[in-house]
């Protein structure tokens, strides 16, 4: 509340100071068994994901990270994408959406975004249904 007041009618230096982001999101944070909280060393990067006919297509953003470092490792039904760089470190699990061949992966990263693309597994009585 206190930053919304700021934002409307404090001075200019308390505006930007209410407009500046915390370092830190509550996801970032976990128990010790100490019972305080402690930060994470890995962050979970922004994932989505993009279903078509023939194709499953991840895009992954892992910005600071050299390609060297990043670790895929997939099955049929899930996509763990890690990177354990010195300055950055991601990881992620997606559970797909539909059965993917694991073999079938082609993989592109540049800027910082990576790309998977998995070919779809179709079920022999929908192939069957579908006249394929």
């Amino acid at each position: 509340m206190d930053n919304m007041i700021r934002q409307a009618l404090g001075t200019p230096a308390e505006r930007e100071k209410a407009r500046r982001r915390y370092a830190y999101q509550f996801g970032d944070f976990y128990p010790t068994q100490q019972g305080g909280a402690q930060i994470r060393e890995e962050q979970e990067p922004l994932v989505d994901v993009f279903v078509e006919e023939t194709n499953i297509f991840i895009v992954a953003h892992l910005p600071g990270v050299d390609k060297d470092y990043i670790d895929i490792q997939a099955t049929e039904d899930r996509v763990k994408i890690s990177a354990d760089a010195p300055q950055h470190k991601y990881h992620k699990e997606v559970s797909l959406p539909v059965r993917v061949d694991p073999t079938s992966s082609v993989v592109t990263y540049k800027k910082g975004v990576l790309e998977l693309r998995l070919r779809r597994l179709i079920d022999e009585r929908l192939a069957h249904k579908l006249n394929l």
